[in-house]
């Protein structure tokens, strides 16, 4: 029987957050270095910047009850 512990599952996601705020920071950048200060552009960022915020919180919320010690088995 194989089984590992919950907590590895944490991992990718958390690449792909690392990922995503990499890519958030780089967007924010562009828009001070290009001087694209137009509404357009602060609301797309502000629209992306909040939507990742809602999805923190929301993940947030639902897995901070998971036991990550918990072990999950295969097979």
């Amino acid at each position: 029987m194989f089984s590992f512990s919950l907590f590895w599952l944490l991992i990718p996601y958390i690449i792909f957050l690392a990922i995503f705020v990499v890519f958030l920071i780089i967007d924010i950048y562009h828009l001070i270095e290009a001087g694209a200060y137009n509404a357009r552009g602060f609301f797309v960022t502000f629209f992306v910047a909040t939507l990742a915020v809602i999805n923190l919180t929301i993940t947030w919320m639902l897995l901070s009850d998971i036991d990550w010690t918990e072990p999950l088995i295969l097979f």
